[in-house]
Protein backbone atom coordinates (compact mmCIF):
# COMPACT_ATOMS: atom_id res chain seq x y z
CA UNK A 1 0.00 0.00 0.00
CA UNK A 2 1.48 3.45 -0.67
CA UNK A 3 2.10 5.73 2.17
CA UNK A 4 -0.32 8.19 0.95
CA UNK A 5 -3.06 5.66 0.44
CA UNK A 6 -2.63 4.88 4.48
CA UNK A 7 -1.93 8.36 5.35
CA UNK A 8 -5.89 8.59 4.32
CA UNK A 9 -6.42 5.76 5.85
CA UNK A 10 -5.06 6.39 9.11
CA UNK A 11 -7.15 10.08 8.49
CA UNK A 12 -10.30 9.01 7.99
CA UNK A 13 -9.66 6.30 11.10
CA UNK A 14 -9.09 9.13 13.07
CA UNK A 15 -12.04 11.74 12.02
CA UNK A 16 -14.54 9.00 12.27
CA UNK A 17 -13.04 8.25 16.18
CA UNK A 18 -13.52 12.00 16.66
CA UNK A 19 -16.88 11.80 14.94
CA UNK A 20 -17.94 9.09 17.78
CA UNK A 21 -16.56 11.08 20.34
CA UNK A 22 -18.16 14.33 19.47
CA UNK A 23 -21.55 12.05 19.38
CA UNK A 24 -21.14 10.74 22.82
CA UNK A 25 -20.03 14.58 24.20
CA UNK A 26 -23.21 15.54 22.58
CA UNK A 27 -25.20 12.62 25.26
CA UNK A 28 -26.05 10.21 22.19
CA UNK A 29 -28.42 12.60 20.63
CA UNK A 30 -29.91 11.56 17.65
CA UNK A 31 -30.24 15.30 16.51
CA UNK A 32 -26.40 15.47 16.67
CA UNK A 33 -26.07 12.63 14.12
CA UNK A 34 -29.39 14.42 11.83
CA UNK A 35 -27.33 17.66 11.77
CA UNK A 36 -24.32 16.10 11.05
CA UNK A 37 -25.62 13.88 8.50
CA UNK A 38 -27.22 16.83 6.70
CA UNK A 39 -23.74 18.25 6.26
CA UNK A 40 -22.31 15.80 5.01
CA UNK A 41 -24.80 15.69 2.49
CA UNK A 42 -24.39 19.30 1.80
CA UNK A 43 -20.80 19.24 1.80
CA UNK A 44 -20.66 16.19 -0.84
CA UNK A 45 -23.68 17.26 -2.90
CA UNK A 46 -21.43 18.81 -5.46
CA UNK A 47 -19.51 15.74 -5.69
CA UNK A 48 -22.09 13.51 -6.50
CA UNK A 49 -23.92 15.28 -8.69
CA UNK A 50 -20.52 15.69 -10.67
CA UNK A 51 -20.13 12.02 -10.85
CA UNK A 52 -23.64 10.50 -11.10
CA UNK A 53 -24.80 13.32 -13.35
CA UNK A 54 -24.22 10.38 -16.24
CA UNK A 55 -25.67 7.27 -14.46
CA UNK A 56 -28.30 8.18 -12.31
CA UNK A 57 -30.58 8.93 -15.11
CA UNK A 58 -30.23 5.55 -16.13
CA UNK A 59 -31.09 3.72 -13.01
CA UNK A 60 -33.88 1.41 -12.06
CA UNK A 61 -36.20 -0.11 -9.54
CA UNK A 62 -33.32 -2.34 -8.26
CA UNK A 63 -30.62 0.31 -8.18
CA UNK A 64 -33.11 2.97 -6.15
CA UNK A 65 -34.19 0.19 -3.99
CA UNK A 66 -30.38 -0.41 -2.64
CA UNK A 67 -30.15 3.16 -1.97
CA UNK A 68 -33.05 2.92 0.17
CA UNK A 69 -32.14 0.31 1.56
CA UNK A 70 -28.86 1.57 2.46
CA UNK A 71 -30.92 4.83 3.98
CA UNK A 72 -32.98 2.43 5.93
CA UNK A 73 -30.14 0.71 7.50
CA UNK A 74 -27.65 3.59 8.02
CA UNK A 75 -30.46 5.45 10.34
CA UNK A 76 -31.34 2.48 12.18
CA UNK A 77 -27.98 1.97 12.79
CA UNK A 78 -27.84 6.02 13.93
CA UNK A 79 -30.58 5.67 16.19
CA UNK A 80 -29.07 2.25 17.94
CA UNK A 81 -25.47 4.06 17.80
CA UNK A 82 -26.83 7.22 19.62
CA UNK A 83 -28.86 5.47 22.17
CA UNK A 84 -26.38 2.91 23.36
CA UNK A 85 -23.75 6.08 23.91
CA UNK A 86 -26.76 7.64 26.25
CA UNK A 87 -26.50 4.35 27.83
CA UNK A 88 -22.78 3.10 28.44
CA UNK A 89 -19.57 3.68 27.53
CA UNK A 90 -17.98 4.42 24.18
CA UNK A 91 -15.13 2.75 24.64
CA UNK A 92 -17.22 -0.59 25.10
CA UNK A 93 -19.94 0.87 22.61
CA UNK A 94 -17.56 1.65 19.75
CA UNK A 95 -15.03 -1.49 19.44
CA UNK A 96 -18.29 -3.93 19.65
CA UNK A 97 -20.25 -2.36 17.14
CA UNK A 98 -17.04 -1.97 14.25
CA UNK A 99 -15.74 -5.62 15.33
CA UNK A 100 -18.82 -7.29 15.34
CA UNK A 101 -19.97 -5.95 12.25
CA UNK A 102 -17.59 -7.93 10.28
CA UNK A 103 -17.17 -11.11 12.41
CA UNK A 104 -20.67 -11.57 12.47
CA UNK A 105 -20.77 -11.56 8.57
CA UNK A 106 -17.82 -14.13 8.14
CA UNK A 107 -20.16 -16.50 10.83
CA UNK A 108 -23.03 -16.20 8.59
CA UNK A 109 -20.76 -16.80 5.25
CA UNK A 110 -19.64 -19.70 7.13
CA UNK A 111 -22.26 -21.62 8.33
CA UNK A 112 -25.22 -20.84 6.09
CA UNK A 113 -23.21 -19.77 2.77
CA UNK A 114 -20.82 -22.45 2.59
CA UNK A 115 -17.50 -20.90 2.91
CA UNK A 116 -14.64 -22.23 4.28
CA UNK A 117 -12.22 -20.32 6.18
CA UNK A 118 -8.09 -20.49 6.61
CA UNK A 119 -5.79 -21.00 9.60
CA UNK A 120 -5.46 -17.01 9.38
CA UNK A 121 -8.97 -16.40 9.10
CA UNK A 122 -9.84 -18.29 12.23
CA UNK A 123 -7.19 -16.61 13.85
CA UNK A 124 -8.62 -12.96 13.29
CA UNK A 125 -11.97 -14.70 15.25
CA UNK A 126 -10.04 -15.70 18.17
CA UNK A 127 -8.88 -12.24 17.94
CA UNK A 128 -11.88 -10.47 18.15
CA UNK A 129 -13.72 -12.46 20.92
CA UNK A 130 -10.44 -11.72 22.54
CA UNK A 131 -10.66 -8.15 22.22
CA UNK A 132 -14.23 -8.45 22.64
CA UNK A 133 -13.87 -9.87 26.34
CA UNK A 134 -11.04 -7.47 27.02
CA UNK A 135 -13.05 -4.30 26.21
CA UNK A 136 -16.03 -6.23 28.33
CA UNK A 137 -14.07 -6.50 31.44
CA UNK A 138 -11.45 -8.56 30.85
CA UNK A 139 -10.67 -10.81 33.97
CA UNK A 140 -12.54 -8.27 35.86
CA UNK A 141 -15.53 -9.89 34.74
CA UNK A 142 -15.35 -12.95 37.41
CA UNK A 143 -14.44 -10.44 40.06
CA UNK A 144 -16.59 -8.06 42.05
CA UNK A 145 -13.91 -5.32 41.58
CA UNK A 146 -16.83 -2.63 39.84
CA UNK A 147 -19.97 -1.49 40.96
CA UNK A 148 -23.23 -2.99 40.06
CA UNK A 149 -23.53 0.42 38.36
CA UNK A 150 -20.61 -0.06 36.55
CA UNK A 151 -21.01 -3.58 35.67
CA UNK A 152 -25.08 -2.75 34.48
CA UNK A 153 -23.22 0.27 32.08
CA UNK A 154 -20.65 -2.69 30.57
CA UNK A 155 -23.73 -5.56 29.66
CA UNK A 156 -25.87 -2.23 28.32
CA UNK A 157 -22.57 -1.51 26.09
CA UNK A 158 -21.98 -4.74 25.03
CA UNK A 159 -25.66 -5.06 23.96
CA UNK A 160 -25.93 -1.68 22.17
CA UNK A 161 -22.81 -2.45 20.41
CA UNK A 162 -23.30 -5.98 19.16
CA UNK A 163 -27.06 -4.48 18.11
CA UNK A 164 -25.12 -1.75 16.31
CA UNK A 165 -23.28 -4.29 14.81
CA UNK A 166 -25.54 -6.03 13.12
CA UNK A 167 -26.87 -3.29 11.16
CA UNK A 168 -23.33 -2.67 10.48
CA UNK A 169 -22.83 -5.95 9.12
CA UNK A 170 -26.31 -5.17 6.64
CA UNK A 171 -25.23 -1.88 5.08
CA UNK A 172 -21.88 -3.16 4.50
CA UNK A 173 -23.15 -5.40 2.31
CA UNK A 174 -26.10 -3.24 1.07
CA UNK A 175 -22.76 -0.52 0.19
CA UNK A 176 -20.20 -3.12 -1.07
CA UNK A 177 -18.36 -5.74 1.50
CA UNK A 178 -14.86 -5.83 0.10
CA UNK A 179 -14.90 -1.93 -0.97
CA UNK A 180 -15.88 -0.63 2.83
CA UNK A 181 -14.94 -2.64 5.85
CA UNK A 182 -10.91 -2.14 6.33
CA UNK A 183 -10.53 1.83 6.34
CA UNK A 184 -13.05 2.48 9.00
CA UNK A 185 -11.37 -0.15 11.61
CA UNK A 186 -8.34 1.77 12.35
CA UNK A 187 -10.91 4.53 13.87
CA UNK A 188 -11.68 1.65 16.84
CA UNK A 189 -8.29 2.47 18.19
CA UNK A 190 -7.88 6.11 18.00
CA UNK A 191 -11.69 5.85 19.69
CA UNK A 192 -10.35 3.94 22.76
CA UNK A 193 -7.53 5.50 23.08
CA UNK A 194 -8.92 9.23 22.71
CA UNK A 195 -12.70 8.33 24.11
CA UNK A 196 -10.88 6.63 28.02
CA UNK A 197 -8.77 10.08 27.90
CA UNK A 198 -10.92 12.42 26.73
CA UNK A 199 -14.79 10.96 28.11
CA UNK A 200 -12.44 9.57 31.49
CA UNK A 201 -14.07 6.35 30.87
CA UNK A 202 -12.78 3.62 33.25
CA UNK A 203 -10.62 0.43 32.03
CA UNK A 204 -8.64 2.29 29.88
CA UNK A 205 -5.62 -0.06 29.27
CA UNK A 206 -7.79 -3.08 28.64
CA UNK A 207 -9.99 -1.42 26.25
CA UNK A 208 -7.53 -0.09 24.18
CA UNK A 209 -5.71 -3.59 24.19
CA UNK A 210 -8.92 -5.09 23.47
CA UNK A 211 -9.84 -2.45 20.54
CA UNK A 212 -6.36 -3.64 19.12
CA UNK A 213 -7.04 -7.05 19.12
CA UNK A 214 -10.76 -6.72 17.13
CA UNK A 215 -9.02 -3.89 14.65
CA UNK A 216 -5.70 -7.16 14.16
CA UNK A 217 -8.87 -9.42 14.28
CA UNK A 218 -11.10 -7.68 11.15
CA UNK A 219 -8.38 -7.16 9.04
CA UNK A 220 -6.94 -10.72 9.53
CA UNK A 221 -10.71 -12.15 8.86
CA UNK A 222 -10.08 -9.74 5.56
CA UNK A 223 -7.02 -12.01 4.68
CA UNK A 224 -8.35 -15.41 5.49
Amino acid sequence: MPLSALALVVLVGLIHAYWNIAAKKAGGDVRFSCFSSLVMMVFWAPVGLWLGWQHVPSWGVQEWSLVAASGILHTIYFVILSRGYRKADLTVVYPLARGSGPLSSSMVAILFLGEHISATGFGGIVAVVVGVFLVAGGPGLFRNTHSADHRARVRKGMLYGLLTGVFIASYTVVDGYAVKFVAREVSMLFAALLGGQLLGEGDRIARFFGATCIGVGVVTLAMG
